[in-house]
């Protein structure tokens, strides 16, 4: 039985490095593992409770079935502003409603992240993670720079 991983990068942009940094694991992964990219973050409206009510949009609901169908995450993101980028952050707002069943629950997940240029710092997200996972118990590891 393989390891399921679903590989999410925080950035929209086409050749994003970060994109770069999951299609490398992607090729590096071990035998026994297969991760795959959910690549439509940006499809995603922005968090909205009243929508939410009605029901989960379409990418909203393609989302939270590729995290509910992996055994765990794995997210390369930029820094953006001492955090995370929006879009990464109003994607894991979604996952992790309704709080009482979300697809996040206990969900390893590990995050990492790569820059060109020295002096770009990639911690920041890292230590960023703790806080957007603390509130679903998501269990997660960070690799910097």
């Amino acid at each position: 039985m393989s390891i399921r991983v679903i590989g999410i990068a925080g950035s929209l942009r086409e050749g994003s490095f970060n994109k770069g940094l999951l299609r490398a694991a992607i090729e590096l992964a071990p035998a026994g593992m297969e991760i795959t990219t959910f690549n439509r973050l940006g499809d995603i409206p922005p968090y909205n409770d009243d929508v939410m009510a009605k029901g989960d949009p379409e990418p909203v609901a393609a989302f939270k079935t590729a995290i509910r169908e992996a055994d765990a995450m794995l997210i390369a993101t930029p820094e953006y502003n001492y955090g995370v980028p929006g879009v990464l952050k109003n994607a894991i707002d979604w996952a992790s409603r309704p709080s009482n069943n979300s697809v996040l629950n206990r969900k390893p997940a590990a995050i990492m992240g790569c820059s060109p240029g020295a002096g770009r710092n990639h911690s920041r997200p890292t230590r960023a993670a703790p806080v957007f996972c603390l509130y679903r118990d998501l269990r997660h590891a960070s690799a910097g720079n």
